[in-house]
């Protein structure tokens, strides 16, 4: 395996863990990503690269469209 896909940083964390307790480098051996750029990120070694999940914006994406739809509107998902 070349890399690994983490459905969240946290997951991303762990994998690091069990990479080095198994003697894998990530960063040279193995490849890993995360999703949701937890505050931590940054501080892993190396640095782990991740996609920002914006809840807010989501959330907020989220209620124009149910009042869009309230409204009797047609809403297209994004």
């Amino acid at each position: 395996m070349e890399a690994m896909i983490c459905a969240n940083d946290v997951m991303a964390k762990t994998a690091y863990q069990e990479c080095t307790r198994r003697g894998i480098i990530v960063g040279r051996d193995i490849a890993i990503t995360g999703y949701d750029d937890w505050e931590l990120a940054k501080t892993m070694n190396p640095p782990l690269t991740t996609v920002l999940q914006n809840a807010f914006d989501m959330g907020y994406m989220a209620m124009i469209g149910v009042a869009e739809l309230c409204k009797g509107k047609n809403v297209i998902p994004l």
